[in-house]
């Protein structure tokens, strides 16, 4: 029987308890103290001795996701003017494009005009281009835009401008008064031609939903399982650069992998003259190819599932590839 020593108002007592009551003392102290750490907690088994008890708690994280994303729509709009050099509007005059509009049957129509020789008497000797807004109810509109407007002589882009403006009201259109100097569009001896090319973004609004929640076990690792796919999973075909064979079976692997759990296959790759890697090709002749499978399925897995009835076989293999681990728990099993 052991002693235990408590303080009780002041005075010191010596109580006697029991080996079962030190183990119930003891648990209930873990569970107060995780629960005020606010740990989850899953106590799966416990071993009790006369000096010793021991806990495995399972730590599980529920992650939650959120994602917020900005609809919009989105148009282009290609206006390709031929004898540019000939048009004959004045400063303060304008030419229009066709109306287009961003999907069949859309009230929102939109124009580009085009000053050749300026806005105004303040852009005489400029290029001047403009987004119209061009519908019925234009005024009654509320439309943000993101627009992108360039100009292009031949194969090359002479000019371009960007804007972010609200069309509203009055305001319906918005452009580049001084796009790009006449001069520079029209220093060719032949009349020229040019492309406007107009580009859009219109949000439409904001979309915000949760994402599939994932919740997982920090504890758990997949590494062992992820790895035996890479040996079962035929979408992993292409990744195979070795065959081993035994008996009539071949089993498809990777050098990699291989090499890095054993000493023995790194050496019969690393040395190019062993005809085994110049073919790509393990041939195994002492070994069934069931105990091939079960050694190839604790290099990817670090387990076997028939363990015990393969393990006199799989003692053999550890021995001649040169893997410790797999012979201690063929030892073991044995």
């Amino acid at each position: 029987m052991s002693s235990e020593v408590g303080v009780v108002s002041g005075s010191c007592v010596i109580c006697p308890v029991s080996n079962e009551l030190r183990v119930l003392l003891t648990l209930h102290l873990v569970h107060l103290v995780l629960q005020l750490e606010g740990i989850h907690k899953n106590l799966r088994v416990w071993e009790s001795s006369s000096n010793k008890i021991t806990c495995t708690m399972s730590l599980s994280v529920h992650k939650q996701y959120g994602n917020t994303t900005v609809e919009r729509l989105r148009f282009a709009y290609e206006w390709k003017i031929e004898n540019f050099k000939l048009l004959p509007q004045e400063h303060g005059e304008f030419i229009s494009s066709p109306t287009f509009h961003p999907r069949e049957k859309d009230n929102m129509k939109w124009r580009l005009r085009l000053y050749p020789r300026g806005s105004g008497k303040e852009n005489v000797g400029y290029t001047s281009l403009f987004l119209f807004l061009d519908c019925q109810d234009a005024a009654k509109m509320k439309i943000k835009v993101h627009c992108n407007l360039s100009i292009v002589r031949s194969t090359s882009v002479n000019a371009t401008f960007s804007f972010e403006q609200q069309f509203e009201d009055e305001l319906l259109s918005w452009g580049c008064p001084r796009m790009i100097e006449r001069s520079k569009l029209v220093d060719t001896p032949d009349p020229c031609s040019i492309t406007i090319n107009c580009n859009v973004e219109i949000p439409r609004g904001v979309i915000t939903k949760s994402v599939a929640s994932v919740s997982f076990d920090l504890q758990k690792g997949q590494l062992n399982e992820n790895f035996s796919q890479l040996i079962k999973d035929s979408r992993f075909v292409p990744f195979y650069d070795v065959t081993i064979i035994a008996e009539r079976r071949k089993f498809r692997a990777h050098k990699l992998v291989l090499a890095t759990r054993s000493t023995v296959f790194a050496a019969m790759f690393e040395h190019s003259k062993i005809g085994e890697h110049r073919k790509n090709e393990v041939k195994i002749e002492d070994m069934d190819e069931a105990t091939v499978e079960g050694m190839l399925e604790f290099i990817y897995a670090d387990s076997v599932k028939d363990l015990k009835m393969m393990a006199r076989k799989l003692l053999q293999a550890s021995d001649k590839y040169d893997l410790p681990r797999l012979k201690a728990m063929c030892e073991k099993a044995i």
